[in-house]
Parts: C-alpha cells; sequence; structure tokens
C-alpha cells in the first residue's frame, strides 16, 4: 500500500511540477532524474510486501502440528506446543 501511495506521489508531484515550470523539457528531465531513487525505493516497498504476503499465504495453508511429536511420556492437556 505504501509503494502504490509514493508512486500516486511521484506522478502527482512530476504533473504539478510541469504545470509550475511550463514545460521546460530541461527541467522535467532534471526532476524525474531526481525523483528516479524514490521511485526505486518504493518499487522495493511493493516487491518485499508482495513476497511477505505470498509468504503469509503459503504459511496460513499449512496446519499447526499440535502435540504430534510421539514420546513416551503421556501427554499434558494443560500444556500445547504449536510448532
Amino acid at each position: 500500500a505504501l509503494g502504490a501511495v509514493g508512486f500516486v506521489y511521484f506522478l502527482a508531484s512530476g504533473i504539478t511540477n510541469a504545470f509550475q515550470k511550463g514545460f521546460r523539457i530541461d527541467m522535467l528531465i532534471f526532476e524525474m532524474v531526481a525523483a528516479l531513487p524514490l521511485l526505486f525505493l518504493f518499487t522495493v516497498n511493493m516487491r518485499v510486501c508482495a513476497h511477505g504476503a505470498a509468504l503469509t499465504e503459503k504459511c496460513r495453508q499449512i496446519p499447526a502440528f499440535v502435540n504430534q511429536i510421539p514420546s513416551a511420556e503421556p501427554i499434558e492437556p494443560w500444556m500445547q506446543q504449536g510448532v
């Protein structure tokens, strides 16, 4: 979500700057080059969040193993261990 907000900010600031500078191509190129690190950071942010969401989805599909470890000792009903 933060990457999308950053991308919208990047577009809006570019349009605002274009109107303020009178659509001069040299100023537009200068502003675009200055904003490239922000665009890179927003892209990395979106990619990391997408990988986190994919990992969360994978972990959600795997059931928790509660007291599945075989042991000679009796299982304590008050103690359940999720792994």
